[in-house]
């Protein structure tokens, strides 16, 4: 078995972010750059980024993507797209967000059976809670990506 090299990585990397609005994009690429030529700067305030219409559908295209199972309320995608749109769904939650008023729900908890027979927890959050996760890891992604060598794999995309 042949293992990918960095370049390929690279390359799966690039078609994820091929997958991302061009203004986050740009946004990822800034902040990887700054976090690579200056290593001991400081990212102070990122929430405004973090808050932008256009990251946080990017967000909830990414958790559309994964079609998770419905939280603690319920609610799943296809309920969201049948009662308030993508569209209305995002200003919503950009709209509690700016004024501060966005507060995480409760996590529902199930259990996974393991192959030793022992339960694995799993905690499954609603899907505003996810898409505001989702659009956190967007934003700080690419600043922690800069800090990792190449040969670090451990729970990063594009790599096993």
């Amino acid at each position: 078995m042949k293992l990918p090299t960095t370049e390929q990585e690279a390359g799966e990397l690039s078609l994820r972010e091929a997958m991302l609005p061009p203004k986050v994009q740009q946004l990822r690429q800034k902040l990887s750059r700054k976090a690579k030529e200056q290593k001991r700067f400081r990212f102070y305030s990122l929430y405004d980024k973090v808050i932008e219409k256009e990251t946080l559908k990017a967000a909830y295209w990414q958790v559309r993507a994964n079609d998770g199972a419905p939280g603690v309320d319920g609610v799943t995608l296809a309920r969201i797209d049948e009662l308030i749109g993508e569209e209305r769904f995002v200003d919503e939650l950009h709209g509690e967000l700016k004024a501060k008023r966005y507060k995480a729900s409760a996590v529902r908890r199930v259990y996974i059976p393991k192959a030793n027979g022992k339960l694995r927890p799993l905690g499954i959050p609603v899907i505003k809670d996810r898409v505001v996760q989702a659009a956190v890891v967007l934003v700080i992604e690419p600043i922690f990506e800069a800090d990792f060598e190449d040969c670090s794999y451990g729970f990063r995309p594009g790599r096993s």
